[in-house]
């Protein structure tokens, strides 16, 4: 499966919550045998359109390091490079410029939409920007670590089935607290797993298979 991120930030720009939990997924999907590209901001060095790493493939929509607001050149240029990529699914951040482009991209592409929601929107719809509330509507599945962060997206008028809480830092192999095996617990319900809090085979291909 060919599967398209887009995020203008990278954790190879800068280390966040957001950035991270997006390597990993991304990573994650290419050890089980998927094409991952994402298409970003350039940050590695040289007048390559793109580079790989962990089997990741980087693609620059823009050469130009992120500011402190996305840019809209990213936003313009970025419909024509996902729809030259033909990918089978588009994953994006949740920058809602970004995402409406993204969006346009997969109408023409025929490829549904995730969007990974890291951070809790402002509360309630009345102060929201109208950009924030069409980038909450537009996708085929949102994604948000947490209850909380879905419960905003939902408010913003995202369809409560579209929204699937996937939270961070399931370890197969480690030991985690009682949040984050209310959220496993969550998760293999919603997906019709057994309900035991273990992040084991079957939970993990569920994960894998979001938006396939």
């Amino acid at each position: 499966m060919r599967v398209a991120f887009v995020a203008e930030v990278t954790a190879q720009h800068e280390e966040t919550g957001a950035t991270r939990r997006l390597r990993r997924t991304a990573e994650l999907l290419a050890s089980r045998g998927h094409e991952i590209t994402v298409f970003c901001a350039q940050w590695w060095d040289g007048d390559h359109e793109s580079f790989e790493q962990e089997n990741v493939t980087y693609r620059a929509v823009t050469t130009e390091p992120p500011g402190e607001a996305p840019s809209r050149r990213f936003a313009l240029s970025l419909p024509g490079a996902l729809r030259r990529a033909k990918p089978d699914v588009i994953h994006a951040a949740s920058v809602p410029k970004h995402v409406l482009a993204a969006k346009t991209a997969s109408k023409f592409a025929r490829a549904p939409l995730v969007v990974d929601w890291y951070e809790a929107p402002p509360a309630g719809t009345g102060t929201a920007s109208k950009s924030l509330r069409m980038a909450a509507r537009a996708p085929d599945e949102v994604l948000t670590p947490s209850e909380t962060v879905k419960t905003r997206v939902r408010e913003l008028g995202a369809n409560g089935d579209d929204v699937r809480v996937v939270p961070n830092s399931i370890s197969v192999d480690g030991y985690y607290g009682p949040e984050t095996e209310g959220a496993i617990e969550s998760f293999q319900s919603s997906a019709g797993l057994t309900v035991d809090g273990m992040a084991g085979p079957n939970t993990w291909q569920a994960l894998v298979d979001i938006g396939n």
